[in-house]
């Protein structure tokens, strides 16, 4: 029985890496020749355009990238220490904060939503919980809370542009944490290399303008998943407990932690059969029940406060089949389907019955046409995965800009200008490498004899992340989460091409 059980679990394994070296491979010879473009088709709408991209030349400017980042991270190598990674992400977070905070990108859409409503909220008025977008999106006061919180503490601060400032120490901590994880889980060499590839990694910038839950979230997230790795080297129960809560903490503020949630506890299952510690699959169900409780309880006290009782939020079911449809600015983005359902008098029936038609038409369509099946998928996700600022451009050209320097900030972010271009031709470029670089990680960890789970469970956020927003709604800047959190793999595949052309050394 204990052969059989551990003889599954490194099929698993195994057969989770091949999945993940294949959608990777897929990305990277993809983007190859392609390159998605998200910009506005008009003032208020957004579009994906297609661009082929000339092999050769692409090939090539992958390859000098390559080589300049080995340049780099040899240099890092030959003047290692703790001391000049720190320094790096000092030196990144003190030029976001500029650009940031002299942007003071004013917020628009969702993100508006839940800023005016945390505002509200902190002044004692519960009006936004009488209307659509709380009563269907209830998971959305999870980053509510938080903000009106720090809104009652300091009331006299610009909120948005504080959060704008956060969010770039939040990403500071997430490229911490992950290279921490990188030190634990592979080496020195590895945690150096992080470093490097997010200060470089442009996005890591530029998302810091959205006010919303997803930087935070992230943040908890890598420190889940650092904790975890940090439990399986040491089996103390504090980094257990810590794993559970962090991760907790992720699905409060923004529920796409679920997909991490997941991946952690399938790990943490993954570990019983070598380890037989039951403890790890204790707190996996710890943290599935904490992140449960902790949004629910967020959502209650709402209701309290306001006397009201908010209704349901959109069914899944709904936003399946928005994910399934033309429309809006690619196959699959958002396009309106769901707003049919937000008046409080459609009952949870009335949209189940709309729902369920609409599906089984839809899915008659594409088993009637699988070509048209196939191009509606490979659209949904490249438009996804090979938009290279994962939607921070067009965002940033969108919004009114009213900081000290928005008259230079708005020109980098302005669609059609030459620094934009610039920009997006070099991150398009870094992505390609990015998931080339992912490619050699995944190979390097096939080859390892013994299971590293942490770094599979990164592989796992990766192939989750595809799945649901392959068959729901899709959206470039959905898939920055799980790009992060693929950098470490990314790392093992640079120090491992590294090590094979004899630039820098393994490092304990």
């Amino acid at each position: 029985m204990g052969k059989a059980a551990d003889g599954l679990r490194r099929f698993c394994v195994r057969a989770a890496l091949c999945l993940a070296l294949c959608l990777f491979a897929g990305l990277t010879a993809a983007g190859m020749l392609v390159t998605a473009h998200l910009g506005r088709q008009s003032w208020s709408h957004e579009a994906v355009v297609f661009s082929h991209d000339a092999l050769p030349a692409t090939l090539a400017l992958t390859a000098l990238l390559l080589f300049a980042m080995l340049a780099l991270h040899r240099l890092l190598q030959r003047f290692a220490g703790v001391r000049l990674s720190a320094a790096l992400l000092f030196a990144w977070m003190s030029g976001t904060l500029v650009l940031v905070l002299g942007a003071n990108v004013s917020q628009m859409y969702d993100f508006a939503y839940v800023l005016e409503g945390a505002e509200l909220f902190a002044a004692g008025n519960y009006k936004p919980l009488a209307i659509d977008y709380f009563n269907v999106y209830s998971y959305q006061l999870g980053i509510c809370l938080p903000m009106e919180i720090l809104k009652r503490l300091l009331p006299g601060i610009d909120l948005s542009q504080v959060m704008q400032g956060l969010n770039v120490l939040f990403s500071a901590g997430t490229a911490g944490a992950l290279a921490a994880l990188c030190q634990v889980i592979f080496s020195r060499e590895e945690a150096r290399a992080a470093v490097l590839l997010y200060v470089l990694f442009l996005p890591l910038a530029l998302q810091c303008i959205f006010v919303y839950g997803t930087l935070p979230m992230l943040m908890m997230t890598a420190l889940a998943v650092l904790c975890f790795a940090l439990y399986l080297k040491k089996r103390r129960a504090r980094f257990g407990l810590a794993y559970a809560v962090c991760i907790a903490l992720a699905y409060m503020l923004k529920p796409n932690a679920a997909v991490p949630l997941i991946a952690l506890a399938i790990c943490a299952a993954l570990d019983v059969p070598e380890s037989r510690d039951w403890r790890l699959p204790g707190f996996a169900a710890l943290s599935v029940a904490l992140s449960a409780g902790l949004l629910q309880l967020v959502i209650a006290q709402y209701e309290l406060r306001a006397g009201v009782t908010l209704t349901g939020d959109v069914s899944m079911l709904a936003r399946m089949v928005m994910g399934l449809q033309r429309g809006g600015a690619q196959a699959g983005w958002f396009n309106r389907y769901t707003e049919q359902f937000f008046p409080l008098d459609v009952t949870a029936a009335q949209e189940r019955a709309v729902a369920s038609a609409d599906l089984a038409a839809r899915l008659a369509e594409l088993r009637a046409d699988p070509g048209m099946a196939l191009v509606f998928f490979r659209d949904k996700l490249l438009s996804q995965w090979l938009e290279p600022s994962y939607g921070a451009m067009w965002y940033g050209d969108l919004c009114a800009h009213t900081g000290v320097l928005a008259e230079g900030t708005k020109v980098i972010f302005t669609d059609g200008g030459a620094i934009r271009a610039a920009l997006e031709r070099y991150m398009g470029v870094y992505q390609k490498m990015m998931y080339a670089l992912s490619c050699a990680g995944l190979v390097s960890l096939l080859r390892d004899k013994k299971a590293n789970l942490p770094a599979l469970c990164l592989a796992l956020c990766a192939l989750g992340g595809c799945l649901y927003h392959m068959l729901f709604e899709a959206k470039a800047q959905y898939i920055y989460m799980y790009a992060v959190l693929m950098m470490p793999v990314a790392t093992r595949g640079l120090c491992a091409i590294g090590r094979g052309l004899g630039v820098g050394r393994h490092s304990a």
